[in-house]
C-alpha cells in the first residue's frame, strides 16, 4: 500500500519540519498568509502547490528561517508578542515542563539571546523555564546562555529524532514500488498505457502472474506528465476483499483524518487519486465478487479518480475505459531479459538459445529463472538438459505432450529452489508467509532462527527469488505471488516442525515490533507515526491473529497474539474504524477462551462493547454472546469480573437503563480497587518472580481500569441528570489515568465535567473545562471532538465572559475551522444529505463561530465564513432540489452571515471604537428575521445581548429585553431597542 506523489525535488511538511527543527504545527502556522512576526505585514513561509499536501523548497525554508532571526522591531519600539504558535511549539518542544531543571509548574518562555540583543522571537532562540531557572538566567547569571543554548541543541535534536521516526514510518507509505532500472520490450504497451494515464483513463492490465504487469504500469507512471496522488495497494499482501477496502481507508487517513467507508470516493476525488489495486489473483484472495463489486462502486460514486488494476482474472464488473492483456516478450526482448546481469557469452554463443526462448514462451519471470540457472550451471545447454529431465514431473496432465508456459515456470521454479541451500530455501518459505514481507536488517540480525541469514538473502537474490520494495535499512523483502504459492506448497510438507518453529519465531518478530511502535507512540504527538507503522504492520498482524485463532498453538503463542491485538485498541479508536476494531477484539477473546485464559477473554470482551458501540447492531450481538461464553468460565478473578461488568454497564447505557448502568459502573469500580490489592500475586503463566516493571504495568492497566469505570459511572449519572455526581465521577477518573491514552481520555473527560458544569450553571467552569478539552483535541488533531469542544465553549460563552478565550490562538481557531469544514464536506456531498445532521452541524458551526467572535478574531472569522459560503455552501445550494436540501442550506447560512455581519460591524468602528449605526441595525434585523426555531436553537437573543454588551460596551441591554423586542417584531408591534453606549469623557484645554 503507498500513498505517495512524486515530489520534485520539494519536501514534504514532515522534512521540512525536520530541515528547520520544529514540529510540523509550527511549520503549518508559518505556512498561512496570516503570519505575522511582529507589527510587519503578514509573511508566510513560500509553499509549493500540489494536491492534497504542503510542500516546500529549501530555498524557501533558508530564506523564511533568516527573515525569522532578523529584528522583529526597530529599536526602542515596543516589543511584539510572542507568535501563539511558537508558544504552543515551545510547550511540546519541552513537554510542557522547564526544560532546565524539569519543574512542570510557573513555567515561562525565556529569552536565550536576551531580547535587548537579539529583538528575535525565534523559536531556536526561545527555551520554557520555570520562573526560578528564568531568574537564575536573567539575574543571577548562574545558568549561561551558553548553558541554555546546549540543552536547547538537545531539544530540536529530540524533536528531529521524533520527526525521523515518523518519517521511516511513512516511508513505505509515501511511494509506489520502484520501477526496474531497465526495461525490455513492450514499446507499444507502455506507449498506450502511459497516453491513458495521461488522460486520466482507468485501466485493467491483466495477463498470467509474473508476466510483468506491474513492471509495466510502473514504468508507464514513470513516464506520465499527469502527475496524480497515487494510492497503492498490493493485493498480495491480503486475504480478503474486506482487508484490501480497510487498506484503503487507512491510506486515507494517512494525514490524521479518519476515513470511514462512506468517505473513500469524496476522499479520493479531494486528492485526484490514481487508485492502483495491484496483483488481482483468484487463488489467493477470498471475497473477490466483493472487491469486484467495491471497486465497481467506487468506479462509479468518483469524477476524478484514476482507477488501475493489474490482474490475472478478468475482473467483468469493473469499468474500465481501456482493458490492456499483456502478452508474451519477443524474441529480442526476452533474450536481453534472459541475459541480464549475467556473462552474456553463455547465450550468445549458445546453439541452444531459440529452444530455451521457446521454452520460457516470453513470460518474465521464467526467464529470468532460467537466465539464473543457466548462469549456475555454465550453459545453455546444461539448462535445457536439466529441464528436460524434470519434464515429466514437471507437466501435471497425463494427456499434455509439452510444456506451456505454467509448467516451465513450475520447472524453473523447482529447479532453482533445488539449488538453494537448506536455509535459503527456510528463509524463502519465511518470506513466503509475511504478507507485507520481512525487513531485510531483521533478517540480517538474527531474528529468526536461519544461521548464515546474509549468505541466505545473497542465494534468493541471485535466483530472482526475491524482490525489494526500498534500499537501506527500511528495505523489506517480498517474492511475487507464483514464487510464494509454489514455496509454501513445496517446503512446509517435508519441514512441518520446522516450519512450526520458524512461524512461532515470525509471531514473536511481530509482536515484538507491535511492542516498539507502542513505546515509541506513546506521546499524542507521536499519533501520526502509530498510524502510519500499524499500517503498515497491518498485513503481518492479521495473519498472525488469523493463524493463531484457525490453529492449535500453544498457551504462550496465542497470549503473543491477544497482546498484540490489545495493543491495536487505539489505533482503531483515533482512525474510527470500529467495525475492523470490534472484529479484531473479538477474534482476540476467542484465542483467550481457546487458551483457557477467561480472564484475558474479559478484558477483550469489554473492548469490544466499547467499540461495538460505535459499529453495527450485528456485532453487539456478538459481543454479548462472548460476554456470556466468558461468564461460563467460573470461577473468575476480580479483574475479569470488573471487566464484564463494564461490559454490561455500556450496554445497559445503550438501553437507557442509566439506573442499572450506575449500579454496574459503581461495582465494575470496586472489582478493580480489589484487584489492585493483589496485584503482586501471581497469574497463570506468571513467572516465579514478577519483576517490578511486570507489577507497574499491572497496577497502572487498573488504574486505567478504574477510570474507564468512572467515566462510564458519570455517563449513567449524567444520564440520570444527577450532574454533581457525574462531575465528581469524572474527576475522581483524572486521577487514575495512566499511559499513551492519558490525552485521549482526558480531553473526553473535561470535555463531560464540562457539560455537568453547564447544566448545573457554573458556565465559568463550564468554560474552564471545554477549553483545556479543545487544547487537548487540538494537540492530539482529534476531528469532530475539536468542533464538538468549540461548538460547547461557544455556547457557554453566551452565559459568561471568559476573557482566557481572548488569549487564545489563531492557529487553534483557525483549527476549529477546519474540522468544521472536514464535517461540512461530508454533509453536502451530493446523495449524502441528512436534515438531522445538518442542524447538529449547523450548531456546531455557530458555537465556533461565536468563539472566534469573543475571541476578538472577528477578521478571521468573517474571512472563514466567506470563503466557506463562497466555496462550500452556495454551489451546493444552487444545486438543492428537495425541500429539506433547501433548508438545511437557510440554517447552514444563519451563523455564517452572523459572522459576515459582526466582521463589517467591527472594520467600521472609528477611532472612539463607534461602529456604524445603520451596520448595527442590519445586525438586528437580521436576528429577529430568523424564524423562531432557528433563533432558538442559536440561542440570538443571549448572543445578541452578550455581544452589544461586552463586545460594543452596550449598557442595560438584557437577553430578555431582546427577547421581547423579537416577539414584538414578529407580531408587528412597534418597538425600539436602546442601544446605547457611553461616550468617552470629553477633555478641554
Amino acid at each position: 500500500m503507498a500513498f505517495s506523489k512524486k515530489s520534485g525535488g520539494t519536501l514534504s511538511a514532515l522534512q521540512a519540519a525536520y530541515q528547520l527543527g520544529i514540529t510540523p504545527e509550527l511549520l503549518t502556522a508559518y505556512a498561512r498568509p496570516s503570519f505575522r512576526k511582529g507589527t510587519d505585514e503578514p509573511r508566510a513561509l513560500a509553499s509549493v502547490k500540489a494536491p492534497g499536501q504542503l510542500r516546500f523548497t529549501a530555498s524557501a525554508l533558508d530564506e523564511f528561517d533568516r527573515y525569522l532571526r532578523e529584528p522583529w522591531c526597530d529599536e526602542g519600539a515596543e516589543r511584539p508578542n510572542i507568535p501563539a504558535a511558537i508558544i504552543v511549539h515551545l510547550k511540546a518542544e519541552s513537554r510542557n515542563q522547564c526544560a532546565w531543571c524539569g519543574s512542570g509548574t510557573r513555567v515561562e518562555t525565556a529569552h536565550i539571546e536576551a531580547w535587548s540583543h537579539s529583538r528575535s522571537h525565534h523559536h531556536h532562540n526561545l527555551i520554557r523555564l520555570c520562573s526560578v531557572c528564568h531568574g537564575r538566567h536573567d539575574s543571577d547569571r548562574t545558568i549561561s546562555s551558553e548553558d541554555l543554548r546546549a540543552r536547547k541543541h538537545e531539544l530540536v535534536a529530540a524533536t528531529r529524532a521524533s520527526l525521523g521516526i515518523r518519517m521511516d514510518a511513512g516511508g513505505v507509505l509515501s511511494a509506489s514500488p520502484r520501477p526496474a532500472r531497465h526495461f525490455f520490450g513492450r514499446e507499444d504497451e507502455l506507449s498506450r498505457l502511459t497516453e491513458a494515464l495521461d488522460h486520466g483513463l482507468s485501466v485493467q492490465v491483466s495477463g498470467p502472474g509474473g508476466i510483468g504487469k506491474t513492471e509495466l504500469l510502473l514504468q508507464a507512471m514513470n513516464l506520465c506528465a499527469n502527475e496524480r496522488q497515487t494510492i497503492w495497494l498490493d493485493i498480495e499482501r491480503h486475504s480478503t476483499g474486506s482487508a484490501i477496502l480497510e487498506a484503503l481507508r487507512i491510506a486515507l487517513s494517512i494525514d490524521g483524518e479518519p476515513c470511514s467507508a462512506f468517505d473513500v470516493p469524496f476522499r479520493l476525488d479531494q486528492c485526484s487519486a490514481r487508485l492502483v489495486f495491484d496483483g488481482i489473483e483468484q487463488g489467493t484472495l477470498a471475497e473477490l465478487d466483493e472487491l469486484e463489486d467495491a471497486i465497481h462502486d467506487i468506479h462509479e460514486a468518483t469524477r476524478n479518480t484514476q482507477i488501475i488494476t493489474t490482474t490475472q482474472v478478468n475482473l467483468a464488473k469493473v469499468p474500465a475505459d481501456l482493458r490492456m492483456v499483456v502478452g508474451a516478450l519477443g524474441r529480442s526482448p526476452s533474450e536481453a531479459l534472459l541475459c541480464e546481469g549475467w556473462d552474456t557469452r553463455l547465450f550468445t554463443n549458445s546453439p541452444m538459445i531459440d529452444i530455451l526462448l521457446e521454452l520460457c514462451e516470453g513470460h518474465a519471470l521464467t526467464l529470468r529463472l532460467a537466465g539464473a540457472i543457466a548462469s549456475h550451471l555454465g550453459s545453455v545447454e546444461r539448462c535445457i538438459e536439466t529441464i528436460r529431465k524434470r519434464g515429466a514431473s514437471g507437466i501435471a496432465l497425463p494427456a499434455r505432450q509439452k510444456h506451456d508456459r505454467r509448467t516451465s515456470l513450475n520447472l524453473c521454479l523447482d529447479i532453482a529452489f533445488e539449488a538453494l541451500t537448506n536455509e535459503a530455501q527456510a528463509l524463502l518459505w519465511l518470506i513466503a508467509q509475511a504478507p507485507a514481507g520481512l525487513f531485510r536488517g531483521q533478517i540480517e540480525h538474527d531474528h529468526f532462527p536461519i544461521p548464515g541469514p546474509v549468505e541466505a538473502i545473497a542465494d534468493l537474490r541471485r535466483w530472482n527469488l526475491v524482490s525489494s520494495n526500498e534500499p537501506g535499512g527500511r528495505e523489506r523483502l517480498t517474492c511475487l505471488s507464483p514464487v510464494r504459492i509454489f514455496v509454501s506448497e513445496r517446503w512446509e510438507p517435508a519441514n512441518r516442525k520446522r516450519a512450526r518453529k520458524l512461524k512461532q519465531s515470525l509471531f514473536l518478530d511481530i509482536a515484538l515490533m507491535v511492542s516498539i511502535i507502542e513505546d515509541r507512540s506513546e506521546g499524542s504527538d507521536a499519533i501520526p507515526y502509530m498510524i502510519s507503522r500499524y499500517s503498515e504492520e497491518m498485513p503481518n498482524i492479521k495473519f498472525m491473529v488469523e493463524e493463531v485463532l484457525t490453529n492449535r498453538y500453544g498457551s504462550k503463542t496465542a497470549l503473543l497474539a491477544a497482546d498484540v491485538c490489545s495493543s491495536l485498541v487505539r489505533y482503531f479508536f483515533v482512525l474510527r474504524m470500529a467495525d475492523e476494531g470490534a472484529q479484531t477484539m473479538l477474534k482476540a477473546a476467542q484465542i483467550c477462551l481457546a487458551a483457557k485464559r477467561a480472564d484475558k477473554a474479559a478484558s477483550f470482551a469489554a473492548t469490544l462493547v466499547g467499540l461495538a458501540r460505535r459499529a453495527d447492531s450485528e456485532t453487539v450481538a456478538v459481543a454479548e454472546r462472548i460476554i456470556a461464553d466468558v461468564e461460563s468460565c467460573c470461577p473468575l478473578d476480580d479483574g475479569a469480573e470488573g471487566d464484564l461488568l463494564m461490559a454490561r454497564t455500556m450496554l445497559a447505557l445503550d438501553a437507557n437503563d442509566a439506573e442499572q448502568a450506575g449500579e454496574l459502573s459503581r461495582e465494575a469500580f470496586k472489582r478493580f480497587k480489589e484487584a489492585a490489592g493483589k496485584v503482586e500475586q501471581g497469574r497463570p503463566g506468571d513467572p516465579k518472580i514478577l519483576g517490578e516493571e511486570l507489577v507497574k504495568a499491572r497496577r497502572d492497566g487498573l488504574h486505567n481500569d478504574r477510570a474507564a469505570a468512572l467515566r462510564l459511572h458519570g455517563d449513567a449519572q449524567l444520564a440520570m441528570r444527577n450532574f454533581e455526581k457525574a462531575a465528581e465521577a469524572y474527576r475522581h477518573s483524572l486521577r487514575h489515568e495512566r499511559g499513551a491514552s492519558i490525552a485521549v481520555n482526558r480531553g473526553q473527560t473535561l470535555h463531560q465535567i464540562g457539560n455537568c458544569e453547564g447544566n448545573l450553571g457554573n458556565h465559568k467552569s463550564a468554560a474552564e473545562h471545554y477549553a483545556k478539552a479543545l487544547n487537548i483535541f487540538l494537540v492530539i488533531g482529534m476531528k469532530e471532538f475539536i468542533s464538538n469542544a468549540s461548538c460547547e465553549l461557544g455556547y457557554t460563552l453566551l452565559d459568561v465572559d471568559f476573557p482566557p478565550v481572548r488569549d487564545g490562538a489563531k492557529d487553534g481557531l483557525a483549527a476549529c475551522f477546519e474540522d468544521v469544514n472536514w464535517e461540512l464536506q461530508a454533509c453536502l456531498r451530493p446523495g449524502a444529505f441528512d436534515i438531522n445532521r445538518t442542524f447538529v452541524l449547523a450548531r456546531k458551526i455557530f458555537g465556533t463561530v461565536a468563539v472566534g467572535i469573543f475571541a476578538r478574531q472577528s477578521g478571521l472569522t468573517g474571512d472563514w465564513a466567506v470563503a466557506t459560503a463562497e466555496k462550500m455552501l452556495i454551489p451546493f445550494a444552487d444545486r438543492a432540489v428537495s425541500l429539506e436540501e433547501k433548508m438545511g442550506c437557510m440554517i447552514l447560512n444563519i451563523p455564517l452571515q452572523l459572522a459576515f455581519l459582526v466582521q463589517e460591524i467591527e472594520t467600521s468602528r472609528n477611532v472612539d471604537g463607534d461602529p456604524e449605526t445603520g451596520l448595527v441595525g442590519e445586525l438586528l434585523a437580521f436576528c429577529c428575521a430568523v424564524d423562531a426555531r432557528s433563533r432558538t436553537m442559536f440561542r440570538l437573543a443571549d448572543w445578541f445581548a452578550a455581544y452589544m454588551t461586552r463586545e460594543l460596551g452596550v449598557v442595560g441591554l438584557t437577553a430578555d429585553r431582546v427577547r421581547e423586542f423579537m416577539t414584538n417584531y414578529d407580531d408587528d408591534v412597534h418597538d425600539e431597542l436602546d442601544l446605547e453606549r457611553p461616550r468617552p469623557a470629553s477633555t478641554t484645554d
